[in-house]
């Protein structure tokens, strides 16, 4: 099992193990989302039984329902301008830059297509819409000098 304590680093050897360690993960993160672009392209998530590379990611590769959702949007992002891999591998791109490229050009593709019928691409939200909270009660009965002491008020039987 590998030990993840690097007490044993003098400061300069950490420093550099750190530049190294980050650089070797936004490698990987373009790895990532090359892999995810194709498998999504080939939908090579069917035959494995998923009905979408978002539960593919959820269910097989274990990945939180937000970072595969980010990762699938980055991913189809990339495979379309195919410049932002190695922009993410390099650091001058990040997953969340890729998203916002993908979200204005769906964007730019629901306003060309508006005025022809074509509806073009659903926009997919960011984040679950959410219902608003209902309240228990009103409170335009209570004048506002009550209100605002309302909440520490102990309750006492009548």
């Amino acid at each position: 099992m590998k030990s993840y304590s690097l007490a044993h680093l003098s400061d300069g050897s950490l420093l550099r193990h750190l530049a190294a360690t980050v650089a070797g993960e936004r490698g990987a993160t373009a790895d990532v989302l090359a892999s995810i672009a194709e498998v999504d392209a080939r939908r090579l998530y069917a035959p494995a039984g998923y009905t979408s590379m978002y539960r593919y990611c959820v269910h097989e590769l274990h990945l939180s329902e937000q970072a595969a959702y980010r990762r699938i949007l980055a991913a189809r992002a990339a495979r379309r301008f195919r410049a932002i891999f190695a922009g993410v591998a390099e650091g001058r791109r990040s997953e969340s830059a890729c998203r916002g490229r993908s979200q204005a050009v769906r964007a730019s593709h629901r306003r060309r297509h508006e005025g022809s019928g074509d509806r073009g691409v659903t926009p997919i939200s960011p984040t679950p819409r959410l219902a608003p909270r209902m309240r228990a009660h009103s409170r335009a009965s209570v004048p506002p000098e009550e209100a605002r002491h309302e909440a520490t008020r102990e309750w006492k039987e009548p």
